[in-house]
């Protein structure tokens, strides 16, 4: 859960720093590596809650161009799938973790 928890912190805002911090987790693999992290711990509530928080800090702020190009990498990840698969597994708050990283 901290991978995913300090992937969701550092790339919480969209100023200009904060759309740098995306770029970078982006390039290094983040949504590469936060699918596979939410398909093998799909039962643990915080870990689905920050990966999914992850996935959607993402994929918001900055230029047209570069938010469509992570949503693009998002999407061919496997990230809708995922946050499809939190939303529907019925925990507390599944519906609203995966309908906020659905906003892919």
């Amino acid at each position: 859960m901290g991978s995913c928890a300090a992937l969701r912190n550092l790339c919480a805002t969209t100023d200009e720093a904060g759309c740098g911090r995306k770029a970078r987790a982006v390039e290094a693999g983040a949504l590469e590596a936060l699918v596979p992290a939410l398909q093998c711990h799909a039962a643990i509530d915080a870990v689905q809650e920050q990966g999914c928080g992850a996935l959607r800090n993402l994929c918001v702020g900055g230029d047209g161009a570069a938010v469509a190009s992570r949503r693009a990498r998002a999407a061919s990840a496997g990230a809708i799938e995922v946050a499809v698969a939190s939303a529907s597994r019925g925990a507390a708050c599944g519906a609203a973790r995966g309908a906020e990283a659905l906003q892919l």
